[in-house]
């Protein structure tokens, strides 16, 4: 499964997709950077494609033109199947919102699975990010002054995209423990 986290217009932000093993829930690879999101859009075509045509679960922001470039293009090259949609029958777009509402849930499969010991995560970068993801004197969890939370939204959804997924216990995806 892939996480996206697209930067659409913040400044300092990164794009970032990390890539988990789905049985194991090993990281086995991250694009991160700043590139512009149609760029992204093909690389994360590439990799999905590389890794087995990942399951891809990309953040749904912004705006309808900025925002929503890498989804739009990661559907003309061909990931439609292979692309989370919200409701499908009802016609929903494509993406995961991480508004107010779902991101504390999705922060929260990440924090469990790190506490848990479930997941392992490759990138020093990653862990880093992770280490100095706190929450403020508002009770709100976001990277502290000076560091990004690029990649651990990105791992949020790809925490999200393994519950998605068939299998396990109540068809979600059981993630078992395999840090080292």
């Amino acid at each position: 499964v892939m996480g996206v986290d697209t930067a659409w217009g913040k400044k300092g932000s990164y794009s970032c997709g990390v890539v988990v093993d789905r049985r194991t829930a090993e990281q086995v690879a991250e694009v991160h950077g700043r590139p512009e999101l149609d760029e992204l859009a093909r690389v994360v075509y590439k990799i999905h494609e590389e890794y087995n045509r990942a399951y891809i679960m990309p953040e749904w922001a912004g705006d309808e033109n900025e925002g929503q470039l890498a989804i739009r293009k990661l559907e003309e090259l061909g990931a439609r199947g292979w692309l989370y949609y919200r409701d499908p029958e009802r016609g929903e777009k494509p993406g995961f919102v991480t508004s107010v509402t779902p991101r504390p849930y999705i922060l929260g499969l990440v924090k469990e699975a790190v506490q848990g010991r479930r997941i392992v995560v490759r990138s020093k970068e990653g862990i880093e990010e992770m280490r100095g993801f706190v929450r403020n004197e508002e009770g709100k969890p976001e990277a502290v002054e000076g560091m990004q939370d690029d990649r651990v939204m990105a791992w949020a959804l790809a925490m999200r995209a393994l519950e998605e997924l068939p299998g396990g216990d109540g068809g979600k995806v059981k993630v078992g423990s395999y840090l080292r």
